[in-house]
């Protein structure tokens, strides 16, 4: 039985998502949620009280991602400009893999108009920023990047250059290679600030 509701609930998370990359998120909508799961409004309403909390799950897979990749990167021997580059590449393949998961990138300043979702969107942001902005912190010190960089303004245009190079890849109806698009802007950002250039 628990299987089948962990089962259940991800499935609407996952139907969720697809709904959102497909129609937006202004159409979204607990009966297009049913229609694409193959369920029942009522079904959904046994397991989320509302769109807003059927909402919160999908920031919470979205967000689980990040934890994966944070102990990844931290798990794994490499340099800190190594490890900016290792977490750039598996955001790009992840999003390669499950385009539809790229809309919840573009939507998140319409969703912090909702005070119920408006913490978890500033904690993601918040988490993302602190983690590039550390490893960037970290490269400073190794000498990788020149010591002049504040890395939260070099963390804040990474992030905003991914998050454009998503919405240019969705906009293309994903012409073009997502990996390779972010690797190249990777190593544009780094190659700027690396000490051996100054």
């Amino acid at each position: 039985m628990v299987k089948s509701l962990i089962h259940t609930k991800e499935g609407l998370v996952l139907s969720t998502i697809e709904v959102i990359n497909d129609i937006g998120i202004n159409n979204l909508s607990i009966r297009k949620v049913a229609m694409q799961q193959g369920v029942s409004e009522g079904a959904i309403f046994r397991h989320y009280k509302s769109k807003n909390e059927l909402l919160l799950a999908v920031l919470d897979y979205f967000s689980k991602y990040d934890s994966d990749v944070f102990v990844t990167v931290q798990l794994n021997k490499l340099t800190a400009t190594e490890s900016i580059h290792y977490c750039f590449n598996t955001y790009a393949t992840y999003y390669e893999n499950y385009s539809a998961i790229t809309a919840i990138t573009q939507i998140y300043e319409v969703l912090r108009y909702e005070p119920e979702l408006r913490t978890k969107i500033d904690s993601l942001i918040a988490n993302r920023m602190n983690f590039m902005k550390g490893l960037i912190d970290d490269a400073i010190t190794n000498n990788e990047i020149a010591p002049y960089v504040n890395s939260e303004q070099l963390a804040t245009m990474m992030w905003g250059y991914f998050r454009e190079i998503c919405m240019q890849w969705r906009m293309s109806g994903l012409a073009f290679s997502l990996r390779d698009r972010v690797h190249e802007a990777t190593s544009m950002f780094l190659d700027a600030f690396c000490v051996k250039h100054q």
